[in-house]
């Protein structure tokens, strides 16, 4: 597309013209060849821009003022089968002392012909939203910053025998923590093509992490219990807050499918998603520890010596794979009985093999998410498999013969292998080749059932009867976190095995990939 931004003062021509991005595919929608600003002192006082194209598309607008501090609203005009007109009804009261608004243009294939976005942007920081883009140097002492990377077998060990100014040491490292990983993430946001900045859902993220790291780094240094626990309020208040996130990162990437190259979304996700990851690990963590702190009356601990402890925190040192596996297996039966009406215990079978005693230190909710997101794909397939080919004989799918779900565990010294095998029919090629992205042709049928979603905490009690796209692509961001990985073979018209690999001693560190920038891949 081409995309152009403006800057006039009163009674001037477009002051300044600059392409920001152009693709092939812009080409055949209509070149733009004349944009022209007008701000002459009108009775009605609106403020218009002509824009001339070769051919019939749509304009996505976006304007703000930094004198008004406001956006806009933009309606488009058809005046000739290839001008339109830009009329902007609240004036910008340009003077010869204003600072120059902004006015940008974007030709796309999809959107609304107007949007209104007729509101004040509220943040702490009292500036705009298109002012932070671009004016945040507060960012860079950050930014320069690397993350301090963690192991499990850390947490543990920092978790156990804990007195009070371990607890306060623990507070002012996760603050510290906070501050860098969302500095790089706002960065990431900012290296962004325009059109996603102006995308109000991904705009909206933006805001909610900026005001986030303000907040953050303007909260004291922690020097007692009281400051621990207001902090530990802070946090808990922003990850309520913070369960929009996934949702609207889902809407904004649908409306971005076909206009940015799909490599930098997913790239863009994953860091998202990763960040988001380790950012909640280490909140959940210390919140975790405070509580704990509290019932013991300042020990922890108390009722297993220190180094028999089975959960510190959100660490489950000694986590029985196969017990996790069989607890996931029955919930999501207890889903697709529920969805397709079959009596409770005919659904297919899932039959666990190999090294079921083997044990693994991990934060149990991440584990869950993976296992749960695989056994789901693979029961929903063979139970539509089955239905496919027999379902014509009975409305009772009950009756049905569904083929088991075999899951295979092999324990290494330092590494347990999960191998969920299924007869669900395969995935044909051409999807194949889109699993792990997040917002091919093929996942933006999905990506719109967002709307039905207000709060998503990428855990197993999420709503799970609403097909988002986003599961298997999550599953291995999950696993390399913690240096595991997911990976998926199919056979199609047969079924598929999926592998889930996983380190088992807690002492392989966050994945070093986490804060590497987008403008590297760029």
């Amino acid at each position: 597309m081409l995309m152009f931004r403006g800057e006039a003062t009163q009674g001037s021509v477009l002051g300044r013209q600059q392409i920001i991005e152009e693709s092939a595919a812009s080409i055949r929608l209509g070149e733009i060849s004349d944009l022209t600003w007008n701000s002459k002192k009108r009775r009605d006082k609106n403020i218009n821009a002509y824009l001339t194209i070769s051919s019939h598309i749509r304009i996505f607008i976006t304007a703000a003022s930094y004198l008004t501090q406001e956006f806009l609203q933009a309606q488009v005009y058809i005046s000739k089968p290839s001008t339109f007109i830009i009329s902007f009804y609240k004036p910008f009261m340009l003077n010869k002392m204003a600072t120059p608004s902004i006015l940008s243009f974007s030709v796309l294939r999809r959107h609304h012909i107007f949007i209104e976005h007729k509101r004040r942007v509220s943040t702490t920081s009292n500036s705009t939203l298109l002012q932070k883009f671009y004016q945040n140097n507060v960012l860079d002492r950050y930014i320069s910053k690397d993350a301090s990377k963690i192991t499990l077998r850390q947490l543990v060990m920092f978790g156990r025998n804990l007195t009070e100014a371990k607890l306060i040491s623990s507070a002012n490292y996760v603050l510290n923590e906070l501050h860098v990983r969302l500095a790089h993430r706002i960065r990431d946001f900012q290296h962004l093509p325009y059109i996603c900045g102006t995308n109000p859902y991904m705009g909206k993220v933006y805001n909610m992490y900026w005001m986030s790291f303000d907040e953050f780094r303007k909260f004291p240094k922690v020097t007692n219990l009281e400051e621990n626990f207001k902090m530990c309020e802070m946090f808990i208040k922003n990850m309520k807050a913070h369960s929009q996130v996934i949702p609207l990162l889902g809407m904004g990437i649908s409306e971005c499918v076909g206009l940015v190259d799909m490599k930098l979304i997913d790239n863009f996700m994953n860091r998202m998603l990763m960040t988001r990851l380790s950012r909640r690990t280490l909140v959940e963590q210390h919140i975790e520890l405070s509580k704990s702190f509290v019932q013991n009356s300042g020990y922890i601990n108390t009722v297993l010596p220190p180094t028999k402890a089975q959960v510190v925190g959100k660490v489950d040192t000694h986590c029985i794979i196969s017990k996790l596996i069989y607890e996931c297996g029955a919930k999501v039966q207890r889903i697709f009985e529920d969805k397709y009406d079959i009596m409770p215990g005919t659904s297919p079978q899932i039959i666990v093999e190999g090294d079921v005693d083997s044990m693994i230190m991990c934060v149990i909710d991440h584990i869950e998410y993976i296992i749960f997101e695989v056994l789901k794909n693979s029961v929903k397939h063979t139970i539509q498999t089955a239905i496919k080919n027999h379902g014509d004989a009975t409305d009772d799918f009950s009756l049905l013969d569904f083929d088991p779900i075999h899951v295979t565990v092999c324990q290494s010294k330092s590494t347990i292998t999960i191998r969920i095998s299924d007869r669900g029919g395969g995935i044909p090629p051409a999807i194949y080749s889109q699993i792990w992205t997040y917002c091919s042709e093929y996942k933006a049928q999905y990506l719109s059932n967002f709307n039905k979603i207000k709060e998503m905490q990428a855990k197993i009690n999420d709503n799970v009867n609403v097909s988002l796209g986003f599961g298997l692509p999550m599953s291995k961001v999950f696993a390399n976190y913690w240096g595991g990985d997911v990976e998926v073979y199919s056979l199609p018209g047969y079924g598929v095995d999926t592998y889930i690999r996983l380190p088992r001693l807690g002492n392989v560190a966050e994945n070093p990939a986490i804060e590497d920038s987008l403008i590297a891949i760029k």
